[in-house]
């Protein structure tokens, strides 16, 4: 069996990649479910009750360009306008990129409905990363998909550091919220940053495949001395001719002598 490398694939940047993604798709996450309710209260005197089924818009969004991004990233991928590498950071960089303008220009917003609208888009565009971190595993190491992916769930330390930066900075006020949205933002950007530079959709070099041994040899790779001394062994019986010999093919319903018996199994006894 095939060892696992562990240590080349804790130093790669595009495993790295991977989990720095996870991080802030984590973040973003976790304050969308946990804080941007109380920022709409805070900041607009206005809770989700009251939203309705616009408080639920930017996920909807981000359903419906996770799957029309994916198949169009794929597209690209597949007609050769992009490699897998450009295309992965395509979807990362601008899903990513979008989401992070959008939050940091919450710092700037007086009015409930600009707020949701920027939030809508932003998490919406944010799908589009589902077609660069969260597939990568796929292309750097098929073998080691699981390892990898299980890897990437160190990301959802941004949800706990997340909770914990809006635990301390939080004082029910709106300077407060524009704060931690400039943070979000800011990380968002980074993660631009670092999967731009370090990301690859290609097979990495120490997950490509290698030559593994047959646990039996053939028997045509025998050596010659080796068949005369078990012939010797068993001596000038039918399994030691049998034992070198080509087999050839049996029809069972045609192996039988005159009085019906199966001739090839009563010649084995």
């Amino acid at each position: 069996a095939q060892r696992i490398p562990w240590s080349k694939i804790l130093r790669s940047l595009p495993v790295w990649a991977i989990i720095f993604g996870s991080f802030c798709r984590n973040w973003i996450f976790s304050m969308m479910i946990t804080q941007v309710p109380q920022y709409f209260k805070d900041a607009f005197n206005k809770d989700i009750a009251t939203i309705g089924f616009t408080a639920a818009l930017p996920e909807v969004l981000m359903t419906i360009v996770t799957i029309s991004g994916g198949v169009f990233i794929d597209k690209l991928i597949k007609h050769n306008l992009l490699s897998t590498s450009h295309g992965r950071k395509l979807a990362q960089c601008m899903g990513f990129g979008i989401e992070a303008l959008c939050l940091i220009g919450l710092r700037f917003v007086e009015t409930s409905e600009i707020a949701l609208t920027l939030l809508s888009v932003g998490v919406g565009f944010s799908g589009l990363a589902i077609s660069g971190y969260q597939v990568n595993p796929l292309d750097l190491a098929p073998q080691y998909v699981s390892i990898l992916t299980g890897l990437s769930r160190l990301g959802t330390l941004g949800a706990i550091l997340s909770t914990l930066v809006a635990g301390k900075l939080h004082q029910n006020n709106l300077q407060s919220w524009q704060n931690l949205f400039t943070i979000a933002g800011s990380i968002h950007l980074a993660g631009v940053l670092f999967y731009g530079i370090f990301a690859s959709g290609e097979r990495q070099p120490w997950a490509e495949p290698t030559e593994t041994r047959p646990l039996l040899a053939p028997v045509d790779s025998v050596p010659e001395f080796s068949r005369d001394v078990l012939e010797e062994d068993v001596g000038d019986s039918k399994f030691s001719k049998s034992l070198f010999q080509p087999k050839r093919r049996r029809s069972i319903l045609n192996d039988f002598d005159e009085d019906g018996n199966p001739s090839w199994f009563l010649n084995t006894i």
